[in-house]
């Protein structure tokens, strides 16, 4: 897949996929809820259970938002910061994970959660960056990296 050189579309895509991603997970915490709430009904009555029992468009909404919107601060981050180095340089990429550690400190509401999630993504996308593009372009590479020791 090629690298778009547009921000709008690389922001856009990131919107897409996380918004999916996020969809997939909310539906799939909503799930694992739901048999709790079910086992308490003999307990509390049905009623109560009902009233108890996770809104699915709600978690499945909510981490849709919020997958997108880390997908997307990311997305937009590594943009702008290319933008101002003038070059693809691993350090934009950590800055994107630095932006997308502010959204999920936004979304916690905590600064604590801010300052660790936003040095781990700045780590992780600067890792990622340096590594990740030179390990899964040559297969024959990546073969020799992993199981080459084994012989």
């Amino acid at each position: 897949m090629n690298k778009s050189d547009s921000c709008v579309e690389r922001v856009c895509g990131a919107l897409g996929a996380g918004g999916m991603f996020g969809s997939f997970v909310g539906a799939a915490v909503a799930q694992f809820k739901m048999p709790s709430v079910l086992e308490r009904a003999a307990q509390v009555g049905t009623a109560a259970a009902q009233a108890q029992i996770p809104v699915v468009s709600r978690y499945v909404g909510g981490n849709a938002a919020l997958f997108a919107g880390v997908g997307a601060a990311y997305a937009g981050g590594k943009c702008i910061a290319e933008g101002l180095v003038g070059d693809d340089h691993p350090v934009c990429a950590g800055i994107g994970g630095m932006m997308s550690g502010a959204v999920l400190g936004v979304y916690m509401q905590s600064p604590w959660v801010m300052l660790g999630a936003t040095s781990g993504l700045f780590l992780v996308g600067f890792a990622a960056d340096v590594n990740g593009a030179k390990i899964m372009q040559d297969p024959e590479r990546m073969k020799e990296k992993y199981f080459g020791l084994r012989k």
